[in-house]
């Protein structure tokens, strides 16, 4: 299995080393983003970017929670401040261009 761009991308810039494996929970965790009819009222509505910017970060960090019982390794990894707000931030914007171009 080829890493995804944002796998390889997190890696290398913060020196983690995700797996396969960690992929397959984190591309979950994309899947989950981009079903939450909650998430995009929100992102596609009139609010303020850093009220959206807030709304996206908690759905991420309340999926992160459900590692805790079965991938606490890949949390701890995820949750580390540089870590987390990197990613977040990259993901923000990536659904935000998504949304927008819906």
């Amino acid at each position: 299995m080829n890493k995804s761009k944002m796998i390889r991308l997190l890696n290398e810039t913060c020196g983690i080393d995700l797996s396969d494996e960690d992929e397959f929970y984190i591309e979950g965790i994309q899947i989950k983003l981009n079903e939450s009819r909650d998430l995009q009222r929100v992102m596609s509505s009139t609010t303020a970017l850093e009220k959206m910017k807030v709304k996206f970060d908690r759905a991420v960090d309340d999926l992160l929670l459900d590692f805790l019982g079965t991938k606490l390794e890949l949390y701890i990894k995820l949750t580390e401040p540089k870590i987390n707000m990197f990613f977040k931030s990259k993901w923000f914007e990536k659904y935000r261009r998504k949304i927008a171009f819906a």
